[in-house]
């Protein structure tokens, strides 16, 4: 199998039997994509980039969608696990600086008072 992004290089599609096998078309669009080549007769894109499932897997491609969807999710929660609690901690440093930011303001126009 070789791989669709980089040329000639071996990569063998792990998900494939729940998927099913994916063959390049060709497709006709009406607004331009990459590698898109108008078609001057009919006015329209043609391009051979499209894949398409010819051989079923053992998903349909609703539950095929959802079940990458739900992988990526996990993988991204595994890669940085206290994104969540830095996420709900933002909001409270937010209020702080800006908290602080008018107490150094105000501060510091009491200490210049004398000499403006």
């Amino acid at each position: 199998m070789n791989n669709a992004v980089f040329d000639l290089v071996a990569m063998p599609n792990v998900l494939e039997p729940l998927q099913g096998v994916q063959e390049k078309v060709c497709a006709e669009t009406d607004r331009p994509v990459d590698g898109a080549e108008l078609d001057p007769l009919t006015g329209k894109y043609q391009s051979c980039e499209t894949l398409q499932v010819t051989q079923p897997g053992e998903m349909e491609p609703e539950e095929f969608e959802e079940a990458v969807y739900d992988l990526t999710n996990f993988l991204a929660y595994v890669g940085e696990p206290s994104k969540l609690q830095a996420q709900a901690l933002a909001p409270k440093v937010l209020i702080f600086i800006f908290i602080f930011g008018v107490i150094a303001y105000l501060l510091k126009r009491e200490y210049w008072r004398d000499i403006h």
